[in-house]
């Protein structure tokens, strides 16, 4: 049930650090909570996070497992 949120996790650490950076420049701080910039906050980047897992993480992961067995064939590197 819980599986969908913990293979996001990392876009979601990823995209979140991103999304404060940004909001902080553009937007600023305020003294007080607005709950439209809340629910913004907490919506935009469960989209964004499963976008960049999707087309990011998982393209990557697979690139470094390619790399991994060619360079293990070429014996530069041993199997664990």
């Amino acid at each position: 049930m819980l599986t969908g949120p913990g293979t996001i996790s990392y876009s979601v650490c990823l995209v979140h650090a991103v999304l404060l950076a940004v909001s902080d420049s553009v937007i600023g701080r305020y003294r007080q909570d607005d709950l439209v910039l809340e629910a913004a906050f907490f919506a935009v980047p469960l989209p964004l996070s499963v976008l960049t897992h999707r087309r990011v993480e998982v393209p990557g992961r697979a690139w470094g497992q390619r790399w991994v067995r060619v360079q293990q064939r070429a014996g530069r590197i041993r199997s664990t």
